[in-house]
């Protein structure tokens, strides 16, 4: 249970609560949840009811990110892990958005969403095919090769090749020298990548494209007393750095 005594000021704020909020629940591993439920049947008092008889309400989506167990685990260790997979699933009562599409995109898709500054008919059909397609993805009925080490395919018309990456940042930044002033234009737009190697690399190439001097800010962090450097032994590479 959690380290958390019956008679202290957390326990009694838990005694006083009527209604718990847990976002992004399926992403928890069970064992932390039935950690909960534990401490708080023996913060109340009432060991028979789920969660001390609090109402806890539980947000997320099973289709995205599962609980992360040991590095590299297998499929059977996630499910294992879980909300499904705990006991306390069968006092749970599931209730659905009336609304099948993602909320990032709902405002993204149809001809409504058109702006005069991203007017273009390929912009749109993009948004619409990744609405679709992230629906597709998350009800298991897109294709899948399960022979191959790559299961998902997307079409080519909506592929930029990996090995050009000018090409991904010309796509994506189109118009960059007219509108790199443009803080709303600018913040519509990203390139999401998997390693620190690749930003660093996308980062030069796109600094490489703005107009006018790059231009270096350095910092550095000093003690104000000698004494102060003496207080603390120890400096936090947050410091540090």
């Amino acid at each position: 249970m959690c380290n958390m005594p019956v008679q202290s000021g957390p326990a009694q704020v838990v005694r006083a609560t009527r209604v718990v909020v847990w976002d992004e629940a399926p992403m928890a591993h069970r064992h932390l949840l039935e950690t909960v439920d534990k401490s708080f049947r023996d913060i109340t008092g009432v060991p028979n009811v789920p969660f001390g008889a609090k109402v806890v309400v539980m947000g997320g989506d099973f289709r995205q990110t599962l609980p992360v167990v040991v590095p590299r685990g297998a499929r059977a260790q996630v499910v294992s892990a879980c909300l499904k997979s705990s006991v306390l699933w069968r006092s749970v009562r599931t209730m659905r958005l009336t609304s099948r599409c993602n909320m990032r995109l709902r405002g993204r898709v149809g001809p409504a969403a058109t702006t005069a500054r991203d007017a273009s008919a390929e912009i749109q059909r993009l948004r619409n095919f990744v609405a679709r397609w992230l629906l597709e993805l998350g009800d298991g009925r897109l294709d899948v090769d399960r022979r191959s080490r790559v299961s998902l395919r997307l079409p080519p018309s909506n592929c930029v090749s990996a090995a050009a990456p000018h090409a991904v940042l010309n796509w994506v930044f189109s118009g960059l020298a007219s509108n790199y002033s443009d803080g709303q234009w600018m913040s519509e737009r990203a390139v999401l990548v998997t390693t620190n190697k690749n930003v660093a690399e996308l980062n030069g190439i796109m600094a490489a494209e703005f107009p006018g001097e790059n231009m270096v800010c350095r910092s550095a962090y000093a003690l104000e007393t000698e004494s102060a450097a003496l207080a603390v032994p120890v400096w936090s590479t947050s410091i540090l750095s």
